[in-house]
């Protein structure tokens, strides 16, 4: 099964991140959710800490997910929560592990591009 986390590795501050922002929460709603202090989901999201065992486990329990799906590098379930239900998007994504190492790298650089213009959009209010 293809996996996001074979193309894209996430660190722990990074998955946290995505996972609230696919949420909508700030940081001060995810701290409240996981009974922390907001630094401390900033300094999670900038790897700079990692949370604690109990923590790790309110964390996945406010995001829906187990522990174990917290600790893991992303998959399928993050990736449908990233694409939401659009299952033509989800099949090509699938099929990329087919692909050799610089077909993928192009890809993710066409990836890139949409992206970066997508943010550039934004900030100027287009």
């Amino acid at each position: 099964m293809w996996s996001i986390g074979k193309i894209l590795p996430m660190t722990m501050g990074q998955k946290i991140l995505k996972l609230r922002k696919l949420k909508g929460w700030t940081q001060t709603q995810l701290a409240e959710k996981a009974g922390v202090h907001p630094s401390h989901v900033t300094r999670w999201e900038r790897d700079k800490n990692q949370p604690s065992g109990s923590t790790l486990k309110d964390l996945a329990a406010a995001f829906g997910l187990s522990v174990e799906e917290m600790t893991q590098a992303p998959g399928k379930r993050l990736l449908q929560e990233s694409l939401g239900e659009d299952e033509k998007l989800l099949a090509q994504f699938r099929m990329l592990q087919d692909l050799d190492e610089e077909d993928k790298a192009t890809i993710m650089s066409v990836i890139d591009a949409f992206l970066v213009k997508r943010k550039m959009q934004e900030a100027l209010g287009l």
